[in-house]
């Protein structure tokens, strides 16, 4: 389980009136509250995470925002499916007092890219362009084999093969959590 650290003090100072003195007292509760989950926070659309606190006290109640994503916004444990990147509060509340702490789940997804054909017969010394329209720039790619490629490393190379080939498309999302393979 990935554990992500709040670490809140609460405190509050009780004033009293002695002899003609202000003799303040600070007394702090110390409470330490942390979200868990059963997975790095980076999803591809589509995937879920389930999330969980871990505390050094049981809690009066909890409250999961935004409310929207969570089928039960106060239960303890909660599985999600975020179709954006979004940011998640943990409202912990003890004994009266609020302790906050957030994660940012990351939400990537992938546009394959449209191949121009699936199967093709070209003459020696033409080429072909393998995949048209637009493409995601911030996507990784790669073509394998690279035999006959202008660029194994691009959406969309220019292929000109010296004999019957099958070319493989793998692409990677900009941060790595979605990956798709296609020939």
């Amino acid at each position: 389980m990935k554990k992500h650290i709040l670490k809140v003090l609460f405190g509050f100072s009780l004033s009293m009136f002695c002899f003609g003195f202000l003799s303040p007292v600070n007394l702090m509760a110390d409470t330490e509250v942390s979200i868990s989950t059963d997975r790095a926070p980076g999803l591809c659309l589509g995937e879920s995470i389930t999330l969980g606190f871990e505390a050094d006290e049981t809690p009066d109640s909890v409250r999961w925002n935004p409310e929207p994503l969570f089928a039960d916004p106060t239960a303890t444990q909660q599985t999600i499916t975020p179709d954006e990147s979004v940011n998640i509060t943990l409202e912990f509340y003890l004994d009266g007092e609020l302790t906050e702490t957030s994660l940012t789940i990351t939400v990537d997804r992938i546009d394959f890219p449209e191949f121009t054909t699936r199967d093709t017969t070209i003459c020696e010394q033409d080429e072909v362009l393998l995949v048209s329209g637009n493409v995601d720039e911030t996507a990784f790619y790669i073509w394998s084999p690279t035999e006959g490629l202008s660029d194994s490393t691009i959406a969309n190379p220019l292929a000109s093969p010296t004999e019957d080939i099958v070319y493989t498309l793998t692409v990677i999302s900009v941060n790595g959590f979605c990956t798709e393979v296609d020939s």
